[in-house]
């Protein structure tokens, strides 16, 4: 997939999957910037002095990782609000959308521009206008296309964001988009090239001797603990990333990578490292003590009461290994290193 990124149109960053029922994939053919998502992620500031501290606290192997991790989230942390046009190429929406239907749509939360794009059915809506039929993509960002009122509270939407949808008030502002469209003819900034998409790339498991693992959510945890501390013993075969821009054009792991949240159908693995959106944890964490796997779980561990009991009691009557990692706060030893070091309560701790 193509990604404008640091002002690049570059090739070769994991495609956007459909995995849910409501979901579409459309080809852009138009794509109107409209503005920048802000305070979305924490970024940190670059003072060398930070990097110190950390150097004698760490060590130089960790720092450098953790610096390499922090830099490849550049392109993460730049998301924006945009409008556009395309050509639907897959749906497994409940809703009347087929394949080479053209739509208006809505990106909420991407970056600044792609050649693709999967949404729920709830943020495009028809339209008769015929696209070019071209490999070129044209992308706006100077016209006076605004935002509908009804779509404003959507601007940095995520389906993890836990904001519900409202359809009739994303559909009317599709349709002022839609006038909008129809009453404009800007003339597209640039024509980016379409060469190639990796719509077909493989999802097959790595055939090994090895301990096969798959990884949920290539953070900077993921990133700096999970894959530079693994087992010769495990063999990485899938990384799950929601975000492309995350996984950026480096090839994570030995096998294929996935923008899907939730593990491929019929895939097993015999380890499954859960480090994505917290809420997600249980539900990997079930689906590895199903398989008889290793669950390797990121803090929090679960976030409802049903999750603890389903777990409980895989825990205790499966084959399956559970770790549930990261749980420093909890541990005795915080209480164990304030009776040895001393201290009164309110001072500084460092061991």
């Amino acid at each position: 997939m193509y990604i404008l990124a640091g002002g690049k149109w570059q090739n070769g960053f994991c495609d956007y999957e459909i995995y849910r029922d409501n979901q579409v994939k459309i080809k852009v053919t138009d794509w109107y910037l409209l503005g920048k998502v802000d305070k979305q992620y924490i970024s940190y500031p670059r003072d060398w002095r930070i990097v110190w501290n950390y150097l004698l606290d760490v060590g130089f192997k960790a720092v450098f990782r953790k610096l390499l991790s922090r830099t490849r989230e550049r392109y993460r942390n730049d998301k924006y609000y945009s409008i556009g046009t395309g050509i639907v190429e897959q749906s497994s929406s409940g809703k009347s959308f087929s394949e080479g239907d053209q739509v208006v749509f809505f990106a909420p939360n991407h970056p600044e521009c792609v050649n693709e794009i999967v949404l729920p059915d709830c943020l495009l809506i028809k339209t008769e206008e015929t696209p070019d039929q071209t490999e070129n993509l044209n992308f706006y960002k100077d016209h006076s296309i605004e935002l509908p009122e009804p779509l404003n509270q959507y601007i940095g939407w995520s389906e993890f964001s836990g904001l519900a949808m409202r359809e009739n008030e994303l559909q009317s502002g599709l349709k002022d988009f839609k006038k909008q469209l129809k009453k404009q003819n800007p003339k597209a900034d640039q024509k980016f090239r379409v060469e190639k998409s990796n719509l077909a790339a493989s999802k097959e498991i790595l055939k090994t001797d090895k301990l096969k693992a798959a990884l949920f959510g290539l953070g900077n945890y993921a990133k700096t603990f999970i894959i530079p501390n693994l087992d010769e013993r495990i063999s990485l075969c899938a990384v799950h990333e929601i975000d492309p821009a995350q996984t950026g054009l480096k090839q994570w792991g030995e096998g294929y990578m996935s923008t899907s949240a939730l593990p491929i159908k019929n895939h097993q693995f015999d380890v499954y490292f859960a480090a994505g959106y917290h809420h997600t944890h249980a539900d990997i964490a079930l689906r590895a003590l199903k398989n008889n796997a290793y669950a390797v779980i990121e803090k929090p561990v679960a976030t409802t009461m049903s999750q603890i009991k389903q777990m409980k009691e895989l825990i205790e009557n499966n084959k399956g290994n559970f770790f549930a990692c990261f749980h420093k706060r909890y541990s005795l030893l915080n209480q164990w290193a304030k009776t040895d070091l001393g201290n009164e309560p309110g001072e500084a701790i460092d061991y």
